[in-house]
């Protein structure tokens, strides 16, 4: 019930956002759009061409440094060269819709790790639990897809005067965890802290 909430909640931001295509989170496509798999591939093999020949050339930010070519994001021996803390706020929209691509898909290469990422805030209210949820989605480059990453805020934000409004850009950094829910395995970023980013 939660994943089909989510899925509306995801079309919805993505409408707003002014995409005119909406891909599911695995391999099934809507409407005949591109799935994930197909447009991340794409996506890879541009930046791969683009990066021909230079193989160990990295993409430096100021506060980490990200594999250019990142074919093989769900080992766990690559996730190891993000160290403990993951930082994609000043990374291509392709390299962190992939990072947090492969955190849904492979989440345990990555629990544990302090996680910092912008995208679309969202949030959904689920009667029979009396719970809320929140969520940041990311879309990939072309705004034809989006992965969503829940996070549960700390004790200091409180509801709803401290947050913001559905599609709202977010700054959201948390540590990256995982629960089971009505047999379900869902990550979130655990004591999250989050700030609405500001217009340009």
């Amino acid at each position: 019930m939660r994943r089909k909430i989510f899925a509306l909640m995801l079309i919805t931001i993505l409408g707003l956002t002014g995409c005119s295509e909406v891909a599911g989170t695995n391999s099934r496509t809507l409407g005949g759009s591109k799935s994930v798999n197909d447009v991340l591939e794409e996506q890879m093999a541009a930046e791969d061409a683009a990066n021909a020949g230079t193989s160990e050339e990295v993409v430096e930010d100021s506060k980490t440094s990200v594999p250019a070519a990142a074919t093989s994001m769900h080992t766990a021996e690559y996730m190891d060269d993000f160290g403990d803390t993951i930082d994609l706020t000043g990374q291509s929209s392709t390299m962190t819709y992939s990072v947090v691509f492969n955190m849904v898909f492979y989440p345990e290469n990555f629990v544990g790790k302090h996680v910092k990422l912008e995208g679309l805030y969202s949030e959904m209210y689920v009667e029979s639990t009396d719970k809320r949820y929140y969520a940041c989605f990311v879309p990939d480059a072309a705004a034809c897809c989006a992965q969503g990453i829940e996070f549960e805020p700390t004790e200091e934000y409180k509801y709803p005067d401290d947050f913001p409004k559905d599609s709202d850009e977010i700054i959201v950094e948390g540590v990256f965890d995982t629960y089971d829910e009505d047999g379900e395995v869902y990550c979130t970023l655990r004591d999250a802290k989050f700030t609405k980013k500001a217009a340009n």
